[in-house]
């Protein structure tokens, strides 16, 4: 079978390309560390809540009182991932003495920290913001609904996904994905 000049432009061309875009993939440099993944494994709750109030600067890790008042005020939802692992979903409250919240942020969401548990301790997978969610697991994986509260009072739903070693946020992942969508290699980009 013969090609035409045509045909193997054509062919020369998407070689370029392909070769150009493989080039560009090898010399990007490898992503950072996220030093915010590098988080210890926590014994128990209380290491969970000293973690939290730091986390959030409620006060120190190690102010007994403070762990122990935002341990009995905070709510914490025992779920299973598809592998049957232990799965904790941690909405953090703290109350002054007037019934207001030192968590709540001024648009009504919260804070809520999603760890796995092994033998070893609490594994921090990730953070969420909202004001509730449902789960499910029809995916296979361990999904979370989020209802986050936006300006002007319109409310919206953002989906969390349980993943082995981090809460993946697919929201943020669809919205870049369909970004990354747009970019048509052309002819003039190619070269």
């Amino acid at each position: 079978m013969r090609m035409s000049r045509a045909g193997l432009c054509v062919l020369a061309s998407a070689s370029l390309m392909l070769g150009s875009a493989v080039a560009q993939i090898l010399a990007m440099p490898p992503a950072p560390v996220d030093p915010r993944r590098q988080t210890p494994l926590l014994a128990d709750e209380t290491q969970v809540f000293g973690f939290i109030a730091a986390t959030l600067h409620l006060g120190s890790a190690d102010d007994s009182e403070l762990i122990h008042r935002l341990e009995t005020s905070s709510s914490v939802d025992h779920l299973h991932d598809y592998r049957g692992e232990a799965i904790f979903a941690v909405k953090p409250e703290l109350l002054d003495a007037e019934g207001a919240s030192h968590v709540r942020a001024p648009d009504g969401n919260y804070p809520f920290f999603v760890f796995r548990q092994s033998e070893h301790g609490w594994l921090l997978l990730g953070q969420m913001q909202g004001r509730g969610y449902d789960w499910s697991t029809l995916t296979r994986h361990l999904i979370f609904n989020m209802s986050v509260a936006r300006p002007r009072g319109v409310a919206s739903v953002v989906r969390y996904e349980v993943n082995s070693a981090y809460l993946v946020n697919l929201t943020e992942l669809e919205r870049n994905e369909r970004r990354d969508e747009k970019i048509i290699p052309t002819w003039k980009t190619a070269f």
